[in-house]
């Protein structure tokens, strides 16, 4: 399954060489390093640089019809679609947070 979704991905450009994470060669290392590479480039040549960093944890917090309407509209059908339903089907995530909140979310 992971190899026929990073084949449509592929195929289909879908995701942008920005893209680091659950890629062949490529990591969020790789993206670390070219971050503070291109800032140290900016600095070498007495430039001045903005950056924009975004805590997306909140995003991954549930996973639900987005998930699944995000894959439709890029053309993930059938057994890949129903196995990621199965999959999310009856299931809950639990987020702590310092050990003393919880939140519960229906996958």
């Amino acid at each position: 399954m992971n190899f026929r979704l990073y084949q449509h991905t592929n195929t289909n450009n879908i995701l942008v060489h920005e893209q680091f994470g659950f890629l062949t060669k490529s990591s969020t290392g790789k993206a670390t390093f070219i971050c503070v590479s291109e800032r140290l480039d900016t600095l070498n040549n007495k430039k001045t640089f903005g950056s924009i960093f975004w805590d997306l944890e909140k995003d991954f917090d549930c996973v639900n019809d987005i998930l699944l309407s995000t894959l439709e509209f890029y053309g993930v059908r059938h057994t890949i679609d129903d196995l990621i339903k199965y999959y999310l089907k009856n299931r809950h995530q639990t987020v702590l947070k310092d050990s003393q909140e919880s939140y519960e979310c229906p996958l």
